[in-house]
C-alpha cells in the first residue's frame, strides 16, 4: 500500500523526491496519516485556543533586511538562524534567485 500511495503522490521526474532528510521524514509521516483513524474532532468550544501564528497556505510572512540581521541577546540575527536550520532550502533559495552568496542574495533582492 505504501509503495503504491507513494507512486501515486510522485511525478515521473526522478528528481521529484525531496532532497533532505526533514522532507523525506514529511514526506513518509504525511503517508502515514492517509491510513491513521482519525479521533473525532472535539467542538469548537471545548478546543483548545492557539497562541502561535503560523503562516497559511500561500499566506507571505516578510521581514525587513534590518529585521533578518537584526542579532539576538547571543548574538544571533534570523537570518544567520535560518540559513543554519534550513540550509538546502537556503541553498535552493541562493540557486533560484542566481546568486551564489548571502551578501549577494541580500543586495540584488531585497525583497524575496
Amino acid at each position: 500500500r505504501l509503495s503504491r500511495c507513494f507512486h501515486l503522490l510522485s511525478t515521473t521526474r526522478h528528481d521529484a523526491t525531496p532532497g533532505t532528510e526533514e522532507g523525506i521524514r514529511r514526506l513518509i509521516f504525511f503517508i502515514n496519516s492517509l491510513f491513521m483513524d482519525m479521533p473525532k474532532a472535539p467542538p469548537i468550544r471545548e478546543a483548545y485556543s492557539m497562541s502561535v501564528l503560523t503562516p497559511y497556505y500561500g499566506e507571505i510572512v516578510m521581514y525587513n533586511m534590518h529585521e533578518l540581521q537584526q542579532e539576538n541577546e547571543d548574538g544571533i540575527s534570523k537570518l544567520y538562524y535560518l540559513q543554519t536550520i534550513h540550509k538546502q532550502e537556503w541553498e535552493n533559495f541562493l540557486s533560484r534567485v542566481g546568486c551564489t552568496n548571502t551578501k549577494d542574495a541580500c543586495k540584488n533582492h531585497p525583497l524575496e
